[in-house]
């Protein structure tokens, strides 16, 4: 569950829309005066409504899996276009081309993927598994 804690200025501005948009529950603190209160009730307000069968290690579980689904997604495109560039692919997901680069290198080692032919004009060549 992602959360979206803000304590709004005079003015609002476009950045609240975006994380309102971006976040499943939407925490606007509109109290004026600061108390010290205000904290402590918006984490007893936190706590209370967290589910309670969160798992402890889920910022291993989410470092571990984001990579492997990036290369699952990039996997996939390779297969569905196999002319796609990295620039493509770093714009579509939004991530630095070096990050595809070593994604796409990671692929190959594992023997997921093949270049065939140049940088500019060849292809990616996606290997079949075969069950056993």
């Amino acid at each position: 569950m992602k959360l979206g804690i803000v304590q709004p200025y005079f003015m609002p501005y476009i950045g609240y829309w975006q994380l309102m948009n971006a976040v499943d529950k939407y925490v606007l603190c509109d109290n004026i005066e600061y108390t010290e209160n205000v904290t402590e009730n918006v984490l007893e307000n936190v706590l209370e409504n967290v589910p309670e069968n969160v798992p402890e290690n889920v910022t291993e579980n989410v470092l571990e899996n984001v990579p492997e689904k990036l290369k699952r997604d990039i996997l996939g495109d390779l297969r569905g276009n196999s002319k796609i560039t990295m620039s493509e692919l770093a714009n579509k997901y939004s991530v630095d081309i070096k990050t595809i680069k070593r994604d796409i290198e990671a692929l190959k080692q594992k023997g997921l993927i093949a270049r065939v032919g140049p940088d500019k004009g060849g292809y990616w060549q996606v290997v079949e598994q075969t069950e056993k």
